[in-house]
């Protein structure tokens, strides 16, 4: 494959991109679709996560929605194409147009599965599967900085060779599709399967370059083991925990029966499941995904009937970086509440929701690069100096290492 040619195809299209759609279409488009009244709510909205960005930021990214309403699938491009103004461009800009109408733009969330070339990649669609040949200069610096193993979100547009990358490159070090998916939801209630998530996507991607605030995030790790919520629940009537024991630990309390491994119990592992008696429904719960499994394989081996795989799973560094954005925590559950003796090794919980509530207001120091005011932090959230201190020095020297 000649590359040369390609890139010159690429640049070729780049100056049509400038000139027409950056020149002309994104101020034409702007007023349409309420657009402007979506970007001066989402300006209000996030301005909690857009005053840590670079001031480039939300100028980007409301180009970015701007275009991408335009250039996709069903988009605004079709619907105005034999507009006056448009009309009037010129042969070029008209066939430039039509070309891209023929082929619409799509954003990808995809990891690089190969480097064919400077500024080339293979970029593999996370959601649906393919492979796309991408030119993209800011990839290829972003690579460089240490993001080529990141899950790049990207509007893509296509130039007849290959694609091109438009607007904010988006690399995230630690989430992967699962944490973007479950942001998803907690965005837009609508999402139930991998189309109607794209779907939303497209519709408005506005809280999804929000997640740059934590791009830079690293991953959370206990020992070899990376901290994710996994959770399960399922409908199980007539479930009789009694017959678990002696493989559980086993305890009731206000109708809901607590079922752990001792060798999974404690941290960093923190298995547990709980029978609700009163809905009947058992929820599986773990911060570990080989302590989930564990559990899992063992309630199966004791002929519970429940399926293998967690509902979702979710990275602490996702979880943070969600009730940053959406200024709430997710509740994963609240039976530990219900016993008076916490896990063997465990956290109480009240302990648990202060360190995240600290963290979530320490992670965008640590990823800025400031230094946070600990002292006035720890006092805020209840915990310790040197447990503040402790945690400062290990999160800061994770993203220094990677």
């Amino acid at each position: 494959m000649d590359y040369s040619e390609i890139k010159f195809r690429c640049n070729e299209e780049s100056k049509l991109v400038q000139e027409v759609i950056d020149g002309f279409l994104l101020h034409f488009m702007a007023p349409k679709a309420g657009m402007t009244k979506r970007l001066t709510q989402a300006k209000q909205q996030y301005k909690h996560i857009i005053k840590e960005l670079p001031d480039e930021f939300f100028p980007k990214a409301s180009a970015e929605y701007i275009v991408g309403r335009t250039m996709m699938r069903g988009g605004l491009l079709g619907q105005h194409m034999n507009h006056p103004r448009i009309q009037q461009l010129g042969d070029s800009a008209i066939s430039f147009l039509q070309a891209q109408e023929r082929c619409p733009w799509r954003y990808v969330f995809g990891r690089i599965v190969a480097r064919p070339a400077e500024q080339f990649f293979v970029l593999q669609d996370e959601i649906i599967g393919d492979e796309l040949l991408v030119f993209s200069p800011g990839m290829d610096a972003f690579c460089e900085a240490g993001h080529e193993s990141s899950l790049y979100f990207l509007l893509l547009g296509f130039n007849g060779m290959c694609w091109q990358s438009y607007g904010l490159i988006a690399p995230f070090r630690s989430f992967d599709m699962n944490d973007v998916y479950v942001f998803g939801t907690e965005v837009f209630s609508a999402i139930e399967d991998d189309q109607t998530f794209m779907a939303a996507v497209h519709r408005d991607p506005l809280p999804f370059f929000m997640l740059m605030i934590g791009q830079e995030s690293p991953h959370l790790m206990s020992g070899e083991h990376e901290l994710r919520h996994c959770v399960a629940e399922q409908d199980l009537p007539h479930m009789d925990p009694s017959r678990l024991a002696p493989d559980f630990t086993v305890a009731w309390n206000r109708g809901v029966c607590r079922i752990q491994l001792d060798d999974w119990k404690a941290g960093p592992h923190f298995a547990s499941a709980y029978w609700d008696e009163g809905n009947q429904v058992l929820h599986r719960y773990a911060m570990t995904q080989p302590g989930f499994d564990a559990l899992t394989a063992k309630l199966i081996e004791a002929g519970v009937p429940v399926p293998p795989e967690a509902d979702y799973s979710l990275s602490v560094s996702m979880s943070l970086t969600l009730s940053q954005i959406l200024k709430r925590k997710l509740k994963f559950h609240d039976f530990d509440r219900l016993f008076d003796e916490p896990n063997e090794g465990a956290m109480p919980a009240a302990e648990v929701d202060k360190l995240n509530a600290f963290l979530a207001d320490l992670m965008p120091h640590i990823n800025s690069g400031d230094a946070p005011n600990l002292a006035s932090l720890a006092s805020t959230h209840g915990v310790d100096l040197q447990t503040a201190e402790e945690l400062y020095r290990h999160f800061k020297d994770k993203l220094a290492n990677l």
